[in-house]
């Protein structure tokens, strides 16, 4: 048999840009359409025409960031979601600690 040297940065799955693939653009546009939801709420708010502007685009564009924020995965592959979601199951786990630091029990 023989073996093939695979370089470390070469991915198993397509990416539109490195760390952002299908999945990842699917959250995006999914955060897209509740930002475009959300910014209608803005319409019936009793303002000026500047201040409704921008909270229209500040209910568009924090769902839409929030979204990429999450997903967008770093150079070793872990996203912010994959990290909290680690996170909380090492929370879960029982902490029991067999050993005393400097001898036995």
């Amino acid at each position: 048999m023989k073996d093939y040297l695979v370089p470390r940065a070469v991915t198993a799955r397509m990416e539109i840009f490195p760390g952002f693939g299908l999945p990842e653009l699917g959250a995006v546009v999914a955060g897209g359409a509740a930002g475009a939801l959300l910014q209608t709420v803005a319409l019936f708010l009793p303002l000026a025409v500047a201040p409704k502007l921008f909270a229209r685009l500040f209910l568009f564009v924090l769902p839409l960031g929030a979204a990429y924020l999450l997903v967008h995965q770093d150079i070793s592959g872990f996203s912010l979601y994959s990290q909290l979601k680690a996170a909380r199951q090492w929370s879960k786990m029982p902490r029991v600690y067999y050993y005393r630091r400097g001898g036995a029990l």
